[in-house]
């Protein structure tokens, strides 16, 4: 065999086709579905707590009305609208509409729940003040902490499954 006739025979090198982009690594689609489960679960979480604390907010602006109010007048009255607005703020949070009705030692207890920082003429004025002629004014510090106490309510009683399922049932 003649070498240049075996020469003749090759080939020219075929050089390999470029790595395509598509389809992605198992690696790539795997990060790019934890991200968008992520963001969504995030979105989910964000837009429930939103409309979670909606009474909250609405407490809130209800409550800056009513302290412009007592400031301008104080009153029995003004007091006695605070204390309906956290009463309901109570009741909403609790899921009670019981506590609507609740006076003296039971809602001075009610107030004083989870770390309240309401002191203790705060917590006097709100149970007894508003039922007599001429009450003892709350300055401003006092309703600060009316506020704070609005905004640092929490739900102390957990829906558990069963609770959802009996709720369903009736």
């Amino acid at each position: 065999m003649d070498p240049s006739s075996l020469l003749e025979q090759l080939r020219d090198v075929h050089t390999p086709d470029s790595i395509g982009s598509w389809p992605p690594a198992i690696g790539w689609v795997l990060l790019v579905v934890f991200i968008t489960l992520g963001i969504s679960a995030l979105v989910w979480f964000t837009i429930r707590w939103y409309r979670a604390n909606a009474w909250r907010r609405a407490a809130l602006k209800e409550f800056k009305l009513l302290k412009q109010s007592y400031q301008q007048s104080p009153s029995p009255q003004s007091l006695s609208m605070i204390v309906i607005l956290l009463k309901r703020c109570a009741s909403t949070v609790k899921q009670n509409s019981a506590l609507l009705a609740v006076t003296g030692e039971q809602w001075r207890l009610t107030l004083q729940e989870s770390e309240s920082p309401l002191q203790t003429h705060d917590l006097e004025l709100l149970t007894t003040g508003h039922y007599k002629a001429s009450c003892e004014r709350l300055d401003s510090s006092a309703l600060s902490r009316i506020e704070r106490w609005i905004k640092d309510l929490k739900s102390t009683t957990k829906k558990t499954y069963s609770d959802n399922q009996e709720s369903s049932q009736s």
